[in-house]
């Protein structure tokens, strides 16, 4: 397979009032599967993704701050079936669109300030959301 990728900085643009942000890292990749049983064929997929964030953002709360963080994830792409021989028709090579997205969040609470001697104590909390379309490949899938 192939992958070409491209890393921009973190960056705004203001629309209708708002700033919005642009994406950090766009990628586009090209691959092919080997077939996992003898009587299988071949995959070949298609894709291009684009990244957001991670965007933090803190809150003044007590002596230590609340920090939270966003990030999300775009693809969209294809797969199809590589033909075996050429007597095969193009049916048989239908593209199977897909598209995935994940959106990631994250909190750290500071449960105590850690004053003096004794260490402080933070409790943090990741969500994962996480969708997809029915003809995702199978190693794409987040488990």
């Amino acid at each position: 397979g192939a992958l070409l990728g491209l890393r921009l900085p973190r960056s705004t643009v203001k629309f209708c009032g708002y700033a919005v942000p642009l994406p950090k890292a766009l990628s586009a990749r090209f691959e092919r599967v080997d077939p996992p049983a003898k009587n299988d064929r071949a995959q070949c997929m298609t894709s291009m993704s684009t990244e957001i964030g991670p965007y933090n953002h803190s809150w003044k709360v007590l002596s230590r701050p609340l920090q939270s963080t966003l990030s999300a994830t775009a693809t969209a792409g294809g797969r199809w079936n590589a033909k075996r021989n050429s007597q095969e028709s193009d049916d048989d090579m239908n593209t199977l669109p897909y598209a995935t997205g994940t959106i990631t969040t994250q909190q750290i609470f500071p449960l105590n300030s850690g004053n003096g001697s004794s260490p402080s104590t933070d409790l943090a909390m990741r969500h994962v959301l996480s969708a997809s379309s029915r003809h995702l490949p199978r190693h794409e899938a987040i488990l």
